[in-house]
């Protein structure tokens, strides 16, 4: 198996790669070749050329949430690319997605759109063939699973409350859904943000499959969380023992130095070009 990071981010070491703020990653596990994701651009298409990956060959692509950031390069590889395979996306992925700061009194003012830039009859006009997901979980190919409806058990990973749907309420995140690779020593968890919480989300995927978790991989939205669920999230993760962590994206500079430090030789700085042979 592996896995390459096409955009993140940060640099890597290879200094023809885009990188910009999203995430997108390719998996090849022989059979299956997935993309997870597409970055806010289509600069991921040039990196994966770079990078020796066929973006023709796809045997499925997953969106993990209806945010610019991870959708945005969809319609670039749309029309670089002939696709055939399957677009897998969590149910609500097309709502109107916005996000606004926080007022003294709880309230996302002047809110932004940070929502997905095409319909869903513009992705079918292009050629996409669509599957939406509303399920824990949906067996895609096999050891291949998508994972989604994260209940919200910890308190100190509750809903951001800036984040909002076009009706003004919070979004909750229904259409986030996040892959995992079954392997004879656990399972890989595949996150693109982990809004709903990334200790929730991978406690759910681990009891759904009944699989000891191997490594963590993505975005952890992270970014500004209090010292206090930081450390919470660290003795959550810590517990499961991964074999690696390999996150980035959303997960803020200052926090990705304290898993490092917290996970050790665990921890792989995951940025744009980084590969990973499983």
């Amino acid at each position: 198996m592996e896995i390459i990071t096409l955009i993140e981010n940060h640099p890597g070491r290879d200094k023809r790669l885009a990188f910009e703020h999203g995430f997108s990653l390719y998996i090849d596990i022989g059979t299956s070749k997935i993309l997870f994701d597409t970055g806010q651009s289509g600069d991921f298409v040039e990196n994966a050329w770079y990078l020796g990956v066929d973006l023709s060959q796809l045997t499925h692509i997953v969106l993990s949430h209806g945010h610019y950031d991870h959708s945005g390069g969809l319609m670039p590889l749309l029309k670089a690319v002939d696709i055939t395979a399957p677009l897998y996306y969590g149910k609500g992925y097309f709502n109107g997605k916005y996000h606004g700061k926080l007022d003294e009194d709880g309230l996302a003012g002047n809110p932004r759109f940070i929502g997905n830039g095409f319909t869903k009859e513009q992705l079918m006009s292009a050629g996409a063939t669509l599957v939406e997901v509303d399920a824990p979980v949906r067996t895609i190919a096999p050891n291949l699973y998508l994972f989604q409806h994260f209940p919200l058990v910890q308190g100190y990973e509750p809903l951001d409350q800036g984040f909002r749907l076009e009706d003004g309420s919070v979004d909750s995140f229904g259409d986030e859904i996040a892959l995992g690779i079954g392997t004879p020593s656990g399972l890989i968890l595949i996150s693109g943000c982990a809004h709903r919480g990334i200790v929730n989300m991978v406690s759910a995927a681990m009891a759904a499959v009944e699989m000891p978790l191997r490594g963590i991989i993505g975005g952890t939205h992270l970014i500004h969380c209090s010292p206090d669920r930081l450390d919470a999230t660290i003795t959550a993760l810590s517990a499961l023992h991964p074999q690696f962590m390999a996150v980035s994206h959303c997960t803020g500079d200052d926090n990705l130095e304290r898993l490092r430090t917290a996970f050790g030789e665990s921890f792989i700085m995951n940025v744009t070009g980084n590969r990973m042979r499983l």
